[in-house]
């Protein structure tokens, strides 16, 4: 697999990448290294950015592309992002944070941009995939980017509403304290917010295990909440429900979740999910 180092990111317009081969691309900035996987195919004319949910530092040292292995299954040029967040602390998961002085998703968003743009990507044909925390950072980055939508499932809407064990110490590591952090980056720890934030409400496609008790309370319920008092396009939202008691919190598998990408991408709304 090719691996290319670049200082800019406006060396993304420039550097060679191989259709159909993987260049795994490491920029690395003033403060943080970002790397992210891309693989390019013919003949499509939609691009596909998947970001990574928990990680388990006991098995996979950074940079982690969750479900690179499923690169052959997708109808579109892909890009696999990698979170800088977590690489020095050991921590399981970072929802794209970076650090105070720097959001590290909102420079994720400039190099998707540059890369759609020079692939001749038009911004409706963008999709930002991810599940849980990966969920989460899809919306933001969709939010970030004017006319694309996202495709999540099962994700964090509100950082500091998941497990206090995780959420707490993230927090207060980059910001100082969970309140700080919401007084004055609250567009980076709440989907809403950056919604709001960033002046954009992306078409995203919700999908959720109704089963999985804390999701529901902590995320749906609240995410759906807060919509309706923001007077944001709700409709701009459409929701699937399924009822999977054993899976909990786990995305759909391999098979259902590349059905539901690859025909929302083909806008094929019909599909039809195995989940019992």
């Amino acid at each position: 697999m090719d691996i290319i180092k670049i200082n800019s990111i406006s060396e993304l317009e420039k550097i060679k990448i191989r259709f159909n081969k993987k260049t795994e691309i490491h920029y690395t900035s003033d403060n943080l290294t970002y790397c992210f996987l891309v693989r390019l195919k013919r003949f499509t004319s939609k691009l596909l950015v998947l970001s990574n949910g928990a990680i388990d530092p006991k098995r996979s040292k950074p940079p982690v592309y969750m479900r690179h292995k499923w690169s052959d299954d997708f109808d579109a040029s892909h890009i696999f992002l990698d979170d800088p967040t977590i690489h020095k602390d050991k921590l399981r998961i970072g929802w794209g944070q970076g650090i105070k002085e720097e959001f590290a998703l909102e420079i994720y968003s400039e190099i998707i941009k540059t890369l759609s743009k020079r692939l001749e990507i038009k911004d409706n044909d963008v999709y930002y995939y991810g599940s849980s925390a990966g969920g989460f950072m899809s919306m933001v980055l969709s939010a970030m980017h004017s006319d694309s939508s996202a495709i999540v499932n099962n994700p964090q809407t509100d950082v500091k509403n998941y497990a206090e064990s995780a959420s707490k110490p993230l927090i207060e590591k980059i910001y100082g304290s969970i309140e700080y952090a919401y007084e004055n980056y609250a567009h980076r720890l709440d989907v809403i917010e950056a919604f709001k934030y960033y002046d954009y409400t992306p078409n995203i496609l919700y999908v959720q295990n109704r089963l999985c008790g804390p999701d529901m309370k902590k995320h749906y319920f609240p995410y759906m909440q807060k919509f309706t008092k923001s007077k944001l396009n709700l409709q701009q939202t459409k929701t699937l429900l399924y009822h999977n008691k054993k899976a909990g919190h786990n995305p759909l598998g391999q098979e259902d979740t590349v059905k539901l990408i690859n025909d929302t991408m083909n806008v094929k709304r019909s599909f039809k999910l195995k989940l019992f």
